[in-house]
């Protein structure tokens, strides 16, 4: 995320192939106080489209686990797909700068953010399993540009070196880790991660 000052339609999408059945039962979006429209659905096998959630009017205090009435089955193979809207011009009534400043992806309620979240169930421990391995690594992929984005405005963070150079030596990028965990140093030479 990285919103210009000003700018009344900024959108981020983003999907995930599943890659086991699982059933769903809650959905919980997560933006801050620039989201507007927030959108979830999954595209089965069959290019059939299921809506998950639409939020046309977002607002921060929805933040929430919302709870299916039945579960939603989804077999492997359906795209888990999630489109969010911003709004940093003057016209958002929630903007919480003004002027408006840009805004990057962030912890803090005035940064901002754009998840989407399902808790599912499997049928059976193997899938289970294989989903987490499968999901944990496009999460990790996601939050090292998160940490990247966080470090280009607070460069002399360590935790957030420290937390980036882990996440690089799991997915395997140990040149890329090696110099986050020098940085890192740099800034505190007794960094146990580094």
């Amino acid at each position: 995320l990285d919103i210009a000052a000003g700018d009344r339609r900024y959108e981020v999408a983003d999907s995930y192939t599943l890659p086991v059945d699982v059933s769903v039962y809650t959905v919980q979006p997560h933006a801050h106080y620039l989201g507007r429209r927030l959108q979830g659905a999954a595209r089965l096998p069959s290019g059939e489209v299921v809506p998950l959630i639409q939020i046309q009017d977002w607002n921060f205090d929805w933040q929430d686990v919302y709870h299916y009435r039945d579960p939603v089955p989804l077999p492997a193979g359906t795209r888990v797909e999630m489109s969010y809207l911003y709004d940093n011009s003057r016209d958002n009534p929630r903007n919480p700068h003004t002027p408006p400043r840009r805004v990057t992806y962030g912890q803090q309620t005035d940064d901002e953010m754009a998840e989407l979240w399902f808790q599912v169930v499997t049928g059976n421990e193997a899938d289970r399993a294989r989903l987490v391995a499968d999901l944990r690594a496009k999460v990790r992929r996601e939050e090292i540009k998160g940490r990247r984005m966080m470090l280009i405005r607070d460069p002399g963070n360590v935790a957030l070196r420290d937390d980036l150079l882990l996440m690089l030596t799991e997915e395997g990028r140990l040149m890329e880790a090696a110099e986050e965990a020098r940085r890192s140093l740099a800034l505190q030479p007794s960094s146990a991660a580094a």
